[in-house]
């Protein structure tokens, strides 16, 4: 990752220092009933609830991003595609990270993943919707962007056995072939 924000975004000196620091030498220990589990280095991932997290995620996966768009194909949210089309893209990223890692055909591609430190595109349309409602929700996106986004509890008059859960309601929407 250090050496692909290096050459596709130019972070050279301190800031790459920074971010190397900020990505590397972590250890973690768990605490359980007054016990201490051994310390374990962390050799993936970023820091829970760093704010740094999904930045890093995004420059990560840029790359990703050109290379479907080399294909002619776009990549959005893919919520809502069709597995057939999931698996077309799924596999563009497959071969993308062969490619990277000079990984062979035969081996398994999740290992190579997390290698990467890749999301499968299931779950990174996943993650992406996640952190959309999120921003919708905590008023940090642009209100065309989040003006539909409600929470159950925000919706109707009446007092439903739903309410006190932290879901969202999903308005309908219209296609040429009537209501979905």
């Amino acid at each position: 990752m250090l050496h692909g924000l290096e050459v596709a975004f130019g972070l050279t000196n301190t800031a790459l220092e920074w971010i190397r620091s900020f990505l590397t030498d972590h250890t973690q220990q768990v605490s359980y009933c007054s016990r201490l589990s051994p310390i374990q280095c962390v050799l993936f991932g970023v820091l829970q609830g760093s704010v740094l997290g999904p930045l890093l995620y995004v420059l990560y996966t840029a790359e990703l991003e050109l290379i479907v768009a080399c294909h002619g194909l776009r990549l959005r949210l893919l919520y809502g595609v069709s597995h057939g089309n999931i698996r077309q893209v799924q596999s563009v990223q497959n071969a993308a990270a062969r490619l990277l890692t000079a990984a062979r055909w035969r081996e398994h591609i999740s290992p190579v993943l997390r290698q990467l430190h890749w999301l499968p595109i299931q779950s990174r349309a996943n993650f992406k919707l996640v952190c959309f409602v999120f921003l919708s929700l905590s008023g940090h996106a642009p209100s065309y962007l989040s003006d539909d986004i409600h929470l159950v509890t925000e919706g109707p008059r009446h007092h439903l056995r739903s309410s006190t859960d932290r879901s969202c309601v999903v308005p309908r929407t219209y296609n040429m072939g009537g209501r979905q």
